[in-house]
């Protein structure tokens, strides 16, 4: 049978090594039981190929039929990924998994497609049925350009390493796995990989689905749409004019990362170079980027002129080179022609979406926009006062132009940090979210806006359904919005998507490679999977950076109460209280009691109350010392108290976080976890 797409011999080529399958026939009862499910997903037939040999034939030897070079020709690749799979001499991996690589890049749709929801896939959809070396998984990641992301067909118990069955009872797996449930994830995933491909723009109807012949020069352009936008440099005589040049870049960066078919390094990374004397070829490399874009900015009063140039990085070649002349109402259109010669450089390939979104700025008041910039200055330090001061700006930007969308979403992500960094939610989020929903009355297409809202629905209102909805949407509209990827892995922790949250949180750091942030958060996923020695190694790597970043400092002391080592994390949450303030005396007092010293845990305890007398103090931290004091009643009625504030960044977490294992057995615990709705599985 042939593909469902014209030009293709198969759907899906299945690659095993055939000492996988002697045994218990492992494989082919997989191929067996993956064919039941597709036919249940699909409305069309769909081809599967296997070579079902039993002997040492066809797939584990070089002595091959020329029409297996015709089956590589197939939609999407499963490699059966096993303990012998990843040997560089064996046919599997040269004539079957090597060959679909080279082969897909060079076809009309590349290695890498675009879902449905925005999201990136590869067409190599891998099943693991054994744990592997790290060699071997770097192996693939290698040749795959990109993270391994595997469905895992592996039983777990101590010292047990092996597939897994159909007959596996899943509640003595340490995984908890389920065969069939993992065929429906194969299946699924198929069906997503096959939407994208049959959306993709580049295709035009009647047009051939396979490139033949491809030249160099075309397969040097499929792997280089890669590029950093420096912080364009400040030749103005006035330095404080720096506010300029910076958001000149960033929106140059916002209007580039809009295009799907170039990846965009996020500004936080780019703004590590700013004043830095490295050459672009090491910077290059450093983001593993191709092209660099740089400039520089010179505003005198209303007059305006902007040098930019783009470079081929590791040829240090110059592309072009162009000045801009102009005033400050022609600032949009100098961006535009900005963009627009990379596009052309890179020869990117555009849809309409994206055509009509880089030429569609709306005109703006000069004097909003230089308020509008000054905002981004405050709000990309992220501190409170600095982003109390954004706020002030934006507003007054609105009241230049009433209708001044970006502004509108630059003051609700404002407030989304600000709640973020622990401010009373009530008092923020209402105001964040009222801010995202003006800025999307009038520009439905803001990214940052529908991220805001998202992230409200996840850390405040606990409307699930609006939460993937809205991150799902941001990260269509910008395909390279890192803290898009980063608050959608937020969410799909909380919904026990450990697999999907760690491909969320590691496309964040894709796009932007130097933020602690984002690696700090990667200890979330080893966290929720209660993996505690592989949260503190990837705190202990951002710490060595940073050893004052608040952030990783928490999860560190988090990972440690994991691993009930007790007086560790009060070392580390002793440094982040003075570090931070006392927002962070709950999880120190906790500590304490947990450590076995219940007057300091006390003592803080104390602390908090006088100070809940002169100002806010957060009713979850009152709880968590109660928790650690083993006071459960106290505890559960002060997280009750937090649950009405819609306070508490764990609630979403509160199904998997084990310093909440305690209070399991109440009655009114489990009427909360009842009540955030978590949708079923």
């Amino acid at each position: 049978m042939a593909s469902i797409f014209t030009g293709y011999e198969n759907d899906i080529f299945i690659s095993y090594r055939q000492k996988d399958n002697r045994s218990e026939q492992w494989v082919t009862n997989f191929v067996r039981a993956l064919r039941e499910e597709i036919d249940s997903t699909f409305k069309e037939e769909v081809s599967v190929y296997f070579d079902s040999n039993p002997h040492d034939g066809l797939l584990e030897t070089h002595d091959v039929d020329g029409s297996l070079k015709e089956k590589i020709k197939c939609l999407i690749f499963i490699p059966i990924v096993s303990r012998t799979y990843c040997d560089t001499n064996s046919f599997a991996w040269k004539n079957e998994f090597i060959a679909f690589i080279n082969f897909a890049q060079s076809d009309a749709y590349g290695l890498d497609i675009r879902l449905l929801n925005g999201n990136v896939a590869k067409r190599v959809l891998p099943v693991r049925i054994h744990e592997i070396d790290k060699e071997d998984s770097a192996l693939l990641e290698k040749e795959i350009r990109g993270v391994l992301r595997p469905v895992d067909f592996i039983y777990k118990e101590p010292g047990v390493n092996r597939p897994l069955r159909l007959s596996d009872d899943r509640s003595l797996n340490l995984e908890k796995t389920d065969y069939k449930n993992q065929v429906n994830k194969i299946a699924n995933a198929i069906l997503e990989i096959i939407r994208g491909l049959r959306t993709d723009d580049k295709l035009k109807p009647g047009q051939p689905h396979v490139k033949l012949n491809p030249t160099a020069k075309d397969a040097a352009i499929n792997t280089a749409k890669s590029i950093v936008v420096l912080p364009f440099e400040n030749i103005s005589n006035d330095p404080d004019q720096e506010y300029f040049s910076d958001g000149l870049t960033e929106e140059i960066i916002a209007d580039l990362s809009k295009l799907s078919s170039l990846r965009v390094i996020s500004r936080t990374s780019a703004m590590v170079f700013k004043g830095s004397k490295k050459d672009v070829r090491t910077i290059g490399q450093e983001l593993n980027v191709r092209y660099v874009l740089e400039g520089s900015v010179r505003k005198a009063g209303n007059k305006l002129r902007i040098t930019a140039q783009l470079v081929d990085a590791p040829n240090d070649a110059y592309l072009w080179v162009e000045k801009f002349n102009g005033v400050l109402d022609d600032v949009f259109d100098i961006q535009e022609k900005v963009s627009r010669a990379i596009v052309e450089s890179l020869r990117l390939e555009l849809t309409p979406q994206e055509r009509a979104r880089l030429a569609g700025k709306s005109p703006v008041n000069p004097a909003a926009r230089e308020l509008y910039l000054g905002g981004r200055y405050h709000l990309n330090r992220a501190t409170p006062s600095e982003l109390t001061k954004a706020i002030e700006q934006f507003e007054d930007a609105i009241r230049k132009d009433p209708v001044y969308a970006l502004a509108y979403a630059g003051m609700a992500n404002a407030y989304n940090y600000l709640g973020w960094l622990g401010r009373v939610a009530g008092e923020v989020f209402p105001k964040a979210k009222q801010a995202a929903v003006k800025a999307l009355e009038i520009d439905e297409t803001l990214a940052e806006a529908h991220a805001v809202l998202g992230y409200a629905a996840t850390f405040y209102d606990w409307d699930w359904a609006t939460a993937e909805r809205e991150l799902e949407r941001a990260i269509a509209l910008n395909p390279n919005y890192a803290e898009g990827y980063l608050h959608y892995s937020w969410y799909l922790g909380s919904q026990e998507r450990h697999e999907e949250a760690r491909a969320a949180i590691e496309r964040a750091s894709e796009l932007d490679p130097l933020s602690l942030v984002i690696h700090a958060n990667m200890a979330n996923y080893y966290q929720w999977k209660r993996d505690y020695d592989g949260a503190l190694a990837q705190t202990r790597r951002v710490l060595e950076l940073a050893p004052n970043l608040p952030l990783a400092l928490l999860f560190s002391g988090m990972a440690y109460w994991g691993k009930e080592h007790y007086d560790d994390a009060a070392r580390v949450f002793r440094k982040l209280v003075e570090l931070a303030g006392s927002g962070f005396k709950g999880y120190l007092g906790y500590s304490y009691a947990k450590a076995g010293r219940k007057e300091s845990a006390m003592e803080i305890l104390g602390e908090m109350r006088v100070l809940s007398k002169t100002e806010p103090v957060p009713s979850f931290q009152l709880s968590l010392v109660l928790l650690g004091l083993g006071r459960f009643e106290e505890a559960l009625t002060w997280l009750e108290k937090a649950f009405e504030e819609r306070a508490g960044a764990w609630f979403p977490y509160i199904r998997q976080e084990s310093f909440f294992d305690p209070l399991r057995g109440y009655p009114p615990f489990q009427d909360l976890v009842t009540r955030l709705n978590f949708p079923k599985h």
